[in-house]
């Protein structure tokens, strides 16, 4: 009797795993730009008031510095073997 790959299930674990934290955040960045819009448009921002604007754009940062590692390791994974 032959046992499966070890990795056989982990890479697509894995895969799903990073696919979801940087889901994850690129839907909170997403929300949070939609406020600090609304919160733009209806005149809530001015000067003194801007520290959502500036939380949200510190968080779409964060976010898109979590997606780029996650991106080039599920390409990494996927020349892997993980096609599946």
């Amino acid at each position: 009797m032959m046992l499966d790959d070890p990795t056989s299930h982990a890479n697509p674990a894995l895969r799903l795993a990073l696919f979801a934290y940087g889901a994850l955040h690129a839907t909170i960045a997403a929300i949070m730009a939609g406020h600090a819009w609304w919160r733009w448009r209806t005149g809530f921002v001015s000067a003194l008031r801007a520290t959502d604007l500036r939380l949200t754009v510190l968080w779409a940062d964060y976010a898109a510095l979590t997606l780029l590692p996650a991106w080039a390791i599920q390409l990494v994974l996927l020349q892997a073997g993980g096609g599946a």
